[in-house]
């Protein structure tokens, strides 16, 4: 896949893909260009929801079922709810896209859009530096400094077992299990 994703001529259509691309810039070092991303677009056209079930239903009319985002991935094989779930979530994205476009260029945006496509694609993410990452975590920014350092070594180790065991942080422990700790 990394010639692919490197390849300004090959469109990669993503929703949402800032968590997607850090990933896959962490564990493959692949490298991104011609990106468009659905989630940005939206948002830049002032849409009021940015989810893709949101915009799967304004665009086409279809209810995504939303039962296995938080499904155990790494277990083998999928079952066939998992797959069909995988299926539905970039069924649309093509068209969704086209249409995203459209919308950008009627309303002389797609500079904005393509700026912003631009920066995902050069996002670095310094695994060495410092992570600001646990002020996002609901319920971070009411503690106090000493428990903000403490949280910030739980995550730390979070993630390490999670990249350890190659599963999902939230499979490890939770925010709140953090935060609580």
């Amino acid at each position: 896949l990394g010639p692919v994703f490197a390849s300004p001529d090959i469109r990669k259509i993503f929703h949402a893909a800032e968590y997607d691309l850090y990933v896959l810039k962490r564990d493959c070092g692949f490298r991104f260009a011609n990106l468009f991303d659905t989630m940005i677009s939206a948002q830049i056209l002032g849409y009021a929801s940015v989810g893709l079930a949101s915009l799967t239903q304004q665009h086409f009319d279809v209810n995504l079922p939303k039962d296995e985002q938080r499904s155990d991935w790494s277990t083998r094989p999928l079952t066939q709810n998992q797959l069909g779930y995988a299926a539905d979530d970039v069924l649309y994205l093509v068209p969704l896209a086209e249409i995203l476009a459209k919308e950008l260029r009627r309303v002389r945006r797609e500079a904005w859009a393509q700026e912003e496509f631009e920066r995902l694609e050069g996002t670095q993410w310094d695994e060495g530096g410092e992570d600001d990452s646990v002020l996002r975590i609901k319920g971070s920014r009411d503690i106090t400094r000493r428990e903000l350092a403490i949280l910030r070594e739980l995550v730390a180790w979070r993630d390490g077992v999670a990249k350890d065991l190659d599963r999902s942080t939230f499979r490890v422990a939770g925010n709140d299990v953090l935060l609580a700790i």
